[in-house]
């Protein structure tokens, strides 16, 4: 009834499953997963003059892409930034400030990952 070679196989096979599943549970929690914020402007703007690439240079944020026919950019914050919405949207506006007039920006809003896709079409 019991016997030891099919108790050691299956423990081996448990050993190899649970090391196959937790190396995948890893690799998951190391990806970087972003929000994402646009700013819309009220004419437009070259972003390679107008908006340096050093612009969030001091931040973890990141422009992550610009339509010239919506007059707008979407900028990438890292989720795990230790704010609020409302906290990095301020912060955004200041950093943009700095390089773009403040009368050039009409909004500044969250937009879905999902959104990003169709963005400029």
């Amino acid at each position: 009834m019991f016997s030891p070679l099919k108790t050691f196989k299956s423990t081996i096979f448990l050993l190899i499953g649970f090391t196959i599943v937790s190396t995948f549970s890893q690799a998951q929690e190391t990806s970087t997963h972003f929000r994402y914020f646009e700013v819309e402007l009220n004419q437009s703007v070259n972003l390679v003059e107008d908006v340096r690439s050093d612009l969030f240079s001091d931040t973890p944020f990141q422009l992550h892409s610009s339509c010239g026919a919506k007059n707008s950019f979407i900028v990438a914050v890292p989720a795990n930034y230790p704010q609020r919405v409302y906290q990095i949207e301020e912060e955004l506006k200041t950093s943009i400030q700095g390089t773009i007039s403040p009368d050039k920006i009409e909004s500044l809003h969250t937009i879905s990952a999902l959104d990003l896709e169709s963005f400029c079409q």
